[in-house]
């Protein structure tokens, strides 16, 4: 009986790859991914005069598509896993940001706030009167402008010494917290 006759890697050149960069290039991964492939079990080895059968490997990626991690070389896979390890390292930086009492609770800048609010409110109604007398003391309404600006600038000035930025409770630490 006659032998079937062998190929002893004799194909045409698309069949077989000379190294696993080549193998990689006919697979469309990289040379890391066909690394990482040797080693899950069942991968097909090079032969005897080290060529790699590309029919042999397309087939054992597609019997083993969940082991390989075939999409694993998705430029747009790697771009997500990036992003993903960037907001990672972003949340990690703000808890530690927290833990070191670098934020307000959002409760006491609102409290803050309002209370800025109301005196600067108070204060400058209460001048209001003195603020019209001034600008119309101006011998000319251009001048009259500046004299409220600087009229305005001093009563937040005052605001600035005033008791409205004091802790309400003056034994008070001052704490850090949640924002």
């Amino acid at each position: 009986m006659k032998k079937p006759p062998t190929n002893n890697g004799t194909a045409p050149p698309s069949v077989w790859a000379d190294n696993q960069t080549q193998l990689a290039r006919a697979l469309n991964v990289s040379r890391q991914t066909i690394h990482r492939w040797r080693k899950l079990p069942g991968f097909p080895p090079p032969r005897a005069n080290g060529r790699w059968s590309i029919s042999a490997t397309q087939k054992w990626v597609a019997e083993n598509a969940a082991v390989a991690d075939v999409g694993a070389d998705d430029p747009q896979q790697a771009t997500l896993r990036d992003e993903n390890v960037r907001l990672q390292n972003e949340k990690l930086a703000f808890q530690l940001s927290i833990l070191r009492k670098e934020y307000l609770p959002k409760s006491s800048v609102c409290r803050v706030m309002a209370r800025f609010i109301s005196a600067a409110k108070t204060r400058t109604f209460s001048s209001t009167s003195r603020i019209i007398m001034l600008a119309r003391m101006a011998p000319d309404p251009a001048q009259a402008e500046p004299i409220v600006r600087e009229e305005l600038a001093e009563i937040w000035r005052e605001m600035a010494k005033s008791e409205w930025n004091k802790p309400e409770n003056a034994t008070a630490q001052p704490q850090g917290g949640t924002p």
